[in-house]
């Protein structure tokens, strides 16, 4: 995707971005990088008596995948990223889910200092069957044209 600024967003735009399938080792390898060691992520034989029948992936796996697939959305124009708000985890992700991020813009402003603006947007992350398993909001400061 074309470098993208602060001018190419507009208020109710849409975009499904990623389409990464989780995999067992994702979850291993993301519950020891942050000290996520609940049984529920890495013990098969207790996460097959809860709810769930199997382990399921940590919520910050989830989030970190979706915005990760948003990277291209913002692609050449991304200062940084001022905030993630409103995170809500509405059903499980599990080894073997593909998930994607369903992206609209919902706010948008020119930044004070100039040059920038600032964009909100809404994030519905979906599984391979369309079921919502993640929302959020994140703010992004980006760079305006010529800025």
């Amino acid at each position: 995707m074309a470098d993208r600024c602060f001018e190419d967003f507009e208020i109710g735009q849409t975009y499904a971005v990623g389409g990464r399938t989780v995999t067992e080792t994702d979850i291993v390898l993301l519950a020891s990088l942050i000290g996520a060691n609940a049984p529920l992520f890495l013990n098969e034989e207790y996460a097959k008596q809860t709810p769930f029948g199997t382990r399921i992936a940590p919520g910050e796996l989830t989030l970190s995948f979706a915005m990760a697939a948003t990277e291209p959305l913002v692609h050449g124009g991304l200062v940084g990223l001022l905030g993630i708000d409103k995170v809500r985890f509405r059903a499980p992700v599990k080894a073997g889910d593909t998930i994607t991020n369903h992206v609209q813009v919902i706010a948008r402003r020119p930044s004070a200092r100039g040059g920038r603006g600032i964009v909100t947007l809404a994030n519905s992350v979906r599984n391979q069957r369309d079921e919502e398993v993640a929302t959020f909001e994140h703010t992004v400061l980006l760079r305006a044209r010529g800025g």
